[in-house]
């Protein structure tokens, strides 16, 4: 297999193959060591005798201690009698070497020996324990790792003291693997920063960086063990458990956000924390939007103009910027993820402002689906295998999705055919039978081709009116740019984005099935809007968000002509509520009865929603923005920084300035976990559909599951395909198919691992007696929990992994991992839904057939191909947050010297509000000669061109289609005011002017008139553009008999008189002859089109109408 790739033509793939070649031919060096499967005869009571001698040891080596710490004169004989003599303990001995106690400790080195002594004695006995507590559990395996302990404990634990205390505290023991591990996470032999690769399961976590964090602490150095948000509270309990005993080390844990409000006084004392954590010796454990906010406060601060008070604070944040850049050494805990180029994060400037377009912006979105979702179920009838619509009732929106393996003809077709729809006026917003000849001929060209040549751009832009253009542009960026076929083929609906309706309107990115990303956005405008159509279409609409759509609705001016719309998209609607008069929401049977029923799901009524409440208030963004990224976690410091991970293969794609080593000969980890998976007890695979080759619901794979020989007590979703119930839902359906299992194991919605007993409630799983008896449960892992969870299965265990899309080979030997026993007693089988199995059968170098079976090798080679389709994809993100960093960094330089704060503001600040033009147009020469490409910035620089070459890359992509990003915003203080009202007063009679009575009877205004002013008077400051040809009586701005503002009370208008001929439109082609443009009015209304941009919709908004908007051709 490795040798397929090897010969592949893409320079990537064959690199991937060379290092995982190597990774095999490390596995062969090493020996085959096999264990006994069971103890001897006399194993128990050579483990007793050896206990009893490391007892003796431990007791002398503790009397003598006593003895010499005993009272010795008269004196403090009378001090121990009246209990002031201090203490003599195991443990009390033990703390003498913590690191407080230290320096005392270096002038006696006699007592030093006699003390790390009694610690390895400790040990020892310790061990003898654990010894006999598993060899009476009869577990082989595992004695035989904790007999090994034995020829490694004396390597160098004697001069790592804190490496003592940690394993006492912890009862355990540091394997030779894990000393070394951490050896070179102390002191890398490469002498910069490194990240290391370790198996799954060999205690990264909770033994190694305990170990290396109390060893750095040394009072020198500020020591942050950075981690993800998601595991920052398992990590914390964890130091706290493992260091807050005999080392006696303080863990330090403080969060900072842009929430957070910072002045002189507040950065002053966050200094004398961090100075203080330093000084005692302490952990710092901190995430890293942490790391990077308080990086971008500072710019922030000192970048933007202000008072002396903010000069203030910026100089002190910089201050405390580079004293951490000096003093900090960083640990990394699954480095992969936190250095992985999708992180990164933003701080937004300036006031937030619509998105360009807008609403045409979302309303245009929205109508373009309905057109996709047509002609993606035209495309199922001639290909069901390529493309999905689940079609629905009650006008529901289908579900749609273009399969991985659709062919990119299929896809083409699918924007042609769109295209050629949108050409012929079939798009409500975009009547492209009102463009010139000269433009409708091209708009195919502009609607699909993503290389149009700058010419013919320029000739169609020219042709157009700005309006209209913008129209075009949208329609481009979602056809030409990729973003519709993206967002339905990339992204899976409560698996890659979904709603979170707590922090956000708008659809959010998802870490895994049903789980929000905690503060990410998606990073794209249109895509953003792409997707929170598709998340409301296949959520609906909440009780309350139908409930205040109605009343939006009644407070239109002609409610019943939108309500219409709704009706019409759901046919099936109740005759009794066709019509909007049959509608009360104050009627909660009703309204919980029918109307939810009818309009919670109809995609016309979401549209309302989506186009009135959502869109107006969530799809804003704001002029310039502040990024960091995963480069600016890894930079080069006057300390290092080291991290680890269970997986490597996003080594290509690391930050430059740190790299991945393997000096303590683990390289043949991914070959060792490759091994496992071909077993021959791993060797099967089901695939997940039915005989018409559709996807199995959730309740029909279960039966499947449970049918299977041996039976399978885990069921690891690495694919998320369960999206049909959620996980409480889904293990109550598998107890029912298993009534021989007592309880099933879970994750529940709030990341908590639960047990639920056979008719019975959920309980948390570390109190439950069942914690004890995996081998009574059947367990269930979604795919968010297939990384980091780690259960005691018993030997015996199989599981079933799920596939599915973009599913690399990291992913699934995570997901395998969680079965510690893997190639040791336990096992894996594989099961795949029908888009996925073809995929796998194409992957092979000659296609398997339908009827031939899959193996593991086949789904690994699967894996490994995804994986490279990954890699490749995320080149372009690594390049640019490379290019981007480089700027920063070499500005940050320069300022150094200059103290020029327009090198900052120029290298940091970045624009976000980008208008249509600027996204989907087409640049001129000049343009891309002055701004140049990413692939050639990219080359400019030496190491990410040497990367760029390494990985066989010619040409870069725009990155920012799926880009996300952590935003952090600077909120508005808010406050809550109570508002004195204007009391009510009597209303004024009303006296007809003579200069009113003098315009009825003649048709002509007084020159001079006081009687007649205009009607919007009272807004014209703040509106100028309104119509200033429209006139009332004086009287109307005087509706009461009290002072008041003269925009206080409008009085309604009941009439209207009208002048035919008056001066300023006397050559108004209206006048001429109204037939035309009155024909263009009805053959708009009767198309369902908005008035805005035409004369009656400039009126009723009360805008001037001019000559020139009578000049138009309506030929």
């Amino acid at each position: 297999m490795f040798a397929e790739f090897q010969q592949n033509q893409n320079p990537l793939n064959r690199l991937y193959a060379a290092d995982l070649e190597m990774s095999r031919g490390e596995l062969e060096t090493k020996p085959n060591v096999s264990l006994p499967q069971q103890f001897s005869p006399d194993t128990m009571r050579d483990l007793k005798q050896s206990r009893e001698h490391c007892k003796r040891n431990l007791v002398a080596a503790f009397q003598q201690l006593n003895s010499a710490l005993s009272p010795q004169s008269e004196i403090e004989r009378i001090a121990f009698m009246s209990g002031v003599w201090p203490r003599i303990a195991p443990r009390t001995i033990l703390q003498r070497l913590s690191l407080r106690s230290r320096s005392q400790l270096d002038s006696l080195p006699a007592w030093k020996d006699e003390l790390v002594g009694y610690a390895q004695a400790f040990i020892d006995y310790q061990k003898s324990q654990r010894l006999i507590s598993i060899a009476d559990s009869k577990q082989t395996e595992e004695f035989y790792k904790e007999l090994d302990l034995a020829s490694c404990e004396s390597d160098s634990g004697s001069q790592d003291l804190d490496c003592l205390l940690v394993q006492i505290d912890g009862n355990f023991g540091a394997r030779s693997v894990q000393r070394q591990v951490a050896q070179e996470m102390i002191s890398p032999s490469s002498g910069s920063n490194t990240v290391l690769q370790l198996n799954m399961g060999e205690g990264k976590s909770s033994v190694i960086v305990p170990i290396v964090a109390s060893s750095l602490a040394d009072s020198t150095r500020l020591v942050r063990v950075v981690v993800l948000k998601p595991l920052w509270r398992q990590m914390f309990d964890l130091l706290v458990n493992r260091l807050s005993g005999l080392a006696n080390r303080r863990i330090y844990y403080l969060p900072f956000g842009r929430h957070i409000s910072v002045d002189d006084e507040s950065s002053q004392k966050l200094r004398n924390l961090y100075e203080e954590c330093l000084r005692e010796g302490g952990i710092l454990l901190i995430q890293p939007e942490h790391i990077l906010s308080f990086k971008l406060m500072g710019i922030e601060r000192l970048i933007s103009t202000g008072d002396s008070s903010d000069d203030t604070v910026a100089k002190a944040l910089r201050d405390i910027q580079g004293w951490l850049e000096t003093h900090t050494r960083d640990i990394l805990d699954e480095s992969d993820e936190i250095l992985h180029v999708r992180y990164q994060l933003v701080y937004t400037i300036g006031k937030q402002q619509p998105l360009d377009g807008h609403p045409d912006r979302w309303t245009t979105t929205q109508q373009l689906l309905q057109l996709a979702a047509m002609h993606i179920a035209k495309l199922q009838q001639e290909c069901p295998t390529s493309v999905i619509h689940k079609d629905t009732q009650g006008g529901r929106f289908p579900m749609l999705r273009i399969m991985p393996g659709c062919p990119e003809e299929l896809q083409r077709k699918l924007i042609l055919d769109i295209a050629t729809d949108v050409r012929n006026g079939r798009l409500l917003n975009l009547s492209c039978d009102r463009l010139p000849l000269s433009v409708r001929d091209n708009l195919i060209e502009l609607f699909t081709d993503n290389k149009l040549s700058f010419s013919d751009y320029e000739s169609l832009r020219h042709a157009c009116d700005p309006a209209s253009w913008n129209g075009l542009l949208l329609i481009r960026g979602l056809l030409a740019s990729g973003i519709l076929v993206f967002a339905l083929k990339h992204r899976y609906y409560r698996v890659d984005y979904g709603l979170q309706l707590n922090r956000s309107l708008l659809a959010v990115p998802y870490r895994a099935k049903d789980i929000p990303s905690l503060k990410a956005e998606f990073g794209h405008p249109d895509v953003a809007i792409v997707l929170t159509c598709l998340s409301y279409y296949y959520h609906g609409l909440t009780h309350q968000q139908l409930s205040l759509c109605f009343e939006l609705l009644f407070k239109l001016d002609n409610p019943s002509l939108e309500y219409e719309q709704w009706v019409m998209r759901n046919e099936s609607t109740p005759e009794e509520l066709k019509q909007l008069n049959g509608v009360n929401i104050k009627d909660q049977q009703q309204f919980t009865g029918k109307l939810v029923e009818n309009f919670a799901h109809n995609s016309a009524t979401i549209d309302f929603f989506l186009s009135s409440v959502v869109f107006p208030k969530g799809a804003k963004e704001f002029p310039k923005k502040l990024a960091t990224s995963g480069w600016d976690l890894a930079e080069k410091k006057l300390h290092i920084t080291t991290g680890f991970s269970g997986t490597n293969d996003n080594r290509y794609i690391l930050p430059t300035s740190i790299s991945q080593t393997d000096p303590v000969r683990q390289l043949s980890t991914n070959a060792l976990v490759l091994n496992y998976l071909l077993q021959p007890e791993n060797n099967f695979y089901i695939c997940m559909g039915d005989e018409e080759s559709g996807n199995l619901p959730t309740n029909g794979f279960l039966n499947l599951l449970v049918s299977q020989t041996p039976k399978v007590q885990v069921l690891l979703d690495v694919g998320a395909q369960m999206l049909d119930l959620r996980n409480e839902e889904l293990v109550r359906c598998w107890l029912c198919l298993r009534p021989d299992v007592k309880a099933a194991v879970y994750f529940n919605d709030r990341d908590e691992l639960v047990v639920l007993p056979q008719k019975g409630s959920p309980s948390p799983f570390s109190t439950s007696p069942f914690a004890q008896q995996l081998d009574k449960c059947i367990v269930y892992l979604d795919d968010g929990h297939t990384r980091g969870t780690d259960l005691k299965l018993p030997r015996d265990s199989r599981a079933l992994v799920t596939l599915g899309p973009k599913v690399t080979k990291d992913r699934l030997l995570q997901g395998c991992m969680r079965m510690r026993k893997l190639g040791h007693g336990q096992s894996v089988m594989f099961a795949a839904p029908p888009e996925i199995d073809t995929q796998i059968r194409n992957a092979c170098p000659i296609p398997i057939d339908l009827d031939a079976p899959i193996d593991a090798l086949d789904v690994l080679r699967w894996a490994m191909q995804e994986t490279c389709k990954d890699l490749q994809h995320h080149v372009s993100h690594w390049a640019q947050q490379g290019v981007d960093y480089t700027r920063r960094h070499n500005a940050e330089r320069e300022y150094e010297q200059t103290h020029d704060i327009s090198l900052l503001q120029k290298a940091w600040t970045a624009p976000e509000a980008r208008t249509l033009e600027e996204m989907y147009g087409v640049p001129s020469p000049e343009a891309l000669q002055t701004r140049g490409s990413l692939t050639r910035r990219a080359s400019m620089l030496p190491e990410l061109r040497k990367g760029l070459e390494n990985l066989g890359v010619i040409t870069l992509d725009d990155p920012s289609m799926d880009e996300e990003q952590e935003r952090e915003v600077a909120h508005e203080i808010e406050r809550q005011e109570e508002t004195q009202r204007p009391a009510k007063g009597e209303a004024k009679g009303h006296i007809i002017h003579p200069d009113v009575e003098h315009f009825v009877s003649t048709g002509n205004l007084p020159a001079a008139q006081s009687g007649i002013i205009p009607l919007f008077s009272p807004f014209c400051s703040s509106h100028p553009d309104i119509s200033n040809s429209l006139f009332a009586p004086y009287d109307s701005q005087e509706d009461l008999r009290i002072e008041v503002d003269s925009d206080g009370f409008v009085k309604p208008r009941h009439r209207g008189l009208s002048v035919l001929h008056y001066p300023e439109y006397a050559d108004c082609n209206f006048l001429t002859s109204p037939i035309p443009a009155l024909k263009e009015l009805i053959g708009l209304r009767r198309k369902g089109m908005r008035y805005l941009l035409t004369h009656v919709g400039q009126i009723l908004h009360a805008r001037t109408l001019t000559p020139e908007r009578f000049t138009a051709d309506f030929d």
